[in-house]
């Protein structure tokens, strides 16, 4: 398992997605990250674009690593060079 105390709220997402495309598939994971950031906007959390983007790279990096360790690096460096 992944620690994520002390990360960014990007690093986050993008683990959080990545793991849940990793082990339960792409469509689980874009439901989760957009049913995370509909709950935002009608409730006490904060809608955020770059959550969206995030989440994303989680995904994409998940298609490409086989493991969460590869998956972190992967997000490590999509995140570096995102906006």
């Amino acid at each position: 398992s992944l620690e994520l105390s002390g990360l960014s709220g990007d690093r986050k997402h993008c683990l959080a997605s990545g793991t849940i495309a990793l082990r339960c598939g792409s469509a689980s994971a874009w439901a989760a990250g957009y049913g995370k950031e509909v709950a935002d906007l009608f409730g006490p959390g904060k809608f955020q674009q770059r959550d969206l983007r995030a989440n994303l790279a989680g995904r994409r990096c998940a298609g490409s690593s086989p493991d969460e360790r590869d998956l972190a690096a992967c997000c490590a460096d999509a995140l570096a060079v995102a906006p």
